[in-house]
């Protein structure tokens, strides 16, 4: 399962269930058995310039490479573009989970 930590100014107009879904969207377009993204938002008034950071972490498998994670972050930024305020200073974080880590649902 992979992971969405959203961080941004709190002034911005954003849905972040739209970003939630653009985000899964992505991944599901191109790893259709990643499964559900858990994403979690974190507005803060506490900012210089309006901003926003996006996190995604994703378990390493053999197919998820180099190239993968270039499609994804393309992927994930082009869906995400339209959805932004103008002037909103963003940025794309994927990483891999480390591999001491365990998802499951009870």
């Amino acid at each position: 399962m992979p992971q969405l930590d959203l961080k941004y100014s709190n002034n911005l107009k954003i849905n972040t269930n739209e970003i939630f879904h653009c985000v899964e969207k992505a991944i599901k377009t191109l790893d259709a058995s990643a499964g559900a993204c858990k994403c979690r938002a974190y507005p803060t008034s506490d900012f210089l310039h309006e901003n926003m950071l996006i996190e995604v972490s994703i378990l390493k498998k053999p197919h998820r490479n180099s190239q993968f994670m270039t499609n994804l972050l393309e992927k994930i930024n082009s869906y995400l573009k339209p959805l932004l305020p103008s002037k909103c200073f963003y940025a794309i974080k994927l990483d891999f989970l480390p591999n001491h880590y365990i998802t499951s649902q009870l």
